[in-house]
């Protein structure tokens, strides 16, 4: 922790202790400069739609993103505020972009509505007033939500109903697992223009999931799509666990994973049947927001992970994610960063800088997923990225058309070595 941060810690409260919120603003009015407020009323919700889940997702994704002197309270009212010092403030846009996301993966639907911004050097009586309640009700309004007649029938015609979960869970109890299994390929770039095999990826395939055996919406809650998943994590333990030593010896291969399942007897039981000199070729992934989300668990399921012989995967990383967060902290193996053609505009130089950086210093690998076209694989290959992934590379080997052109990148099949 740096000088600055351990200034800020001295006046700032820890997570949830409200209490010296009224010493805390009174300093702050003192010396203002560089202070910014971040203020998530979710106590604007309406009384059916409030989950204390919201305050600590939010809680929990600041203090693992926010790289600036800052402290984190959770009122009363569940209301989360976010004290930041920051110079110049330009680290306040991207970390409002990143609780809406988080709010918005927890299903709260336009989540920007209950997020207000304060520069406190001129702002600060008006942020203290609305602190203390005064036009609160005006400043922040509860969202109205108008639902036609034949929309509304239709929502409570698809929601879920417990006896529906129920119904589900027990057909991932009964269903062949195999089904649901696929493998993906990553590749590592060895010349300009040819890429070699890497490693494989086994994960759960979520679109044959929904379309045999669940409900759409199951999609669209993330904490009801993690409760389903945790229980086809089990089943795949179990058989990647009990498989030949000679089947997991041939190929480096990885895992994704729930957070929490990493803290259950079946990861145990796996974990007992695999021997070290295996463990060192596999990659336990988990998803950024599964790890935003559970950020008090990050150092023990780092420790764990490192201290049984397994490396670590961060996935689905997007470009606002990735320069939030400090990743010599994160400590990980490899980085999956979500590719999207924006990226390879060039609008964000410091973006660019730290990912070469990354790529280049050779502690953590960057693997850019989801490359859907050659595009992608030029910018990678031009910010220093080696590690590729995506339908469109499963596919470059495959015989064309004679009206269509060759791509440049070759596959050159090899056993992989990771």
């Amino acid at each position: 922790m740096n000088t600055a941060q351990s200034a800020v810690r001295k006046t700032v409260p820890p997570v949830g202790d409200a209490s010296l919120l009224p010493g805390l603003l009174k300093e702050i009015g003192h010396k203002s400069t560089g202070w910014h407020a971040l203020l998530v009323g979710l106590s604007a919700l309406p009384v059916g739609e409030r989950r204390t889940q919201f305050s600590q997702s939010v809680a929990s994704c600041i203090e693992v993103a926010c790289t600036q002197p800052h402290g984190t309270l959770v009122l009363p009212n569940r209301d989360v505020l976010v004290l930041v010092r920051d110079q110049h403030g330009s680290a306040m846009a991207p970390l409002a972009d990143l609780v809406i996301q988080t709010l918005e993966g927890e299903d709260l639907k336009q989540a920007s509505q209950y997020i207000r911004r304060f520069n406190l050097e001129r702002e600060l009586s008006a942020f203290i007033a609305l602190l203390s309640g005064v036009d609160t009700a005006k400043t922040m309004p509860p969202p109205m939500r108008v639902v036609a007649p034949r929309a509304e029938k239709l929502e409570l015609e698809n929601r879920l109903l417990p006896k529906d979960i129920a119904k589900i869970e027990k057909m991932f109890f009964k269903a062949n697992v195999v089904n649901f299994i696929r493998n993906q390929t990553a590749y590592r770039l060895v010349t300009e223009t040819e890429l070699e095999e890497n490693s494989d990826e086994i994960f759960i395939s979520i679109d044959y999931l929904i379309k045999n055996l669940a409900h759409q919406k199951i999609n669209a809650d993330v904490w009801l799509f993690q409760y389903f998943t945790r229980t086809l994590d089990a089943r795949i333990l179990y058989l990647m666990g009990a498989g030949s030593e000679g089947e997991r010896k041939k190929v480096s291969f990885s895992l994704n994973l729930n957070v929490a399942t990493l803290f259950t007897e079946d990861f145990l039981t796996y974990d007992k049947a695999v021997p070290p000199r295996v463990r060192k070729n596999q990659l336990i992934e988990m998803q950024a927001f599964d790890l935003v989300e559970n950020a008090n668990e990050m150092p023990f399921v780092r420790g764990f992970l490192h201290g049984r012989g397994y490396r670590l995967c961060v996935d689905g990383v997007s470009r606002d994610l990735f320069m939030l967060l400090d990743w010599d902290v994160m400590d990980v193996e490899v980085v999956k960063l979500k590719w999207s053609p924006d990226l390879a505009s060039g609008s964000d130089p410091a973006f660019e800088q730290k990912l070469t950086a990354l790529a280049q210093a050779g502690r953590t690998d960057v693997v850019l997923c989801r490359c859907e076209d050659e595009a992608a694989l030029d910018w990678g290959a031009r910010v220093g990225i080696k590690h590729f992934q995506g339908w469109y590379l499963d596919g470059i080997n495959k015989p064309r058309a004679v009206n269509q052109p060759s791509p440049r990148y070759k596959i050159r099949l090899t056993d992989m070595v990771y």
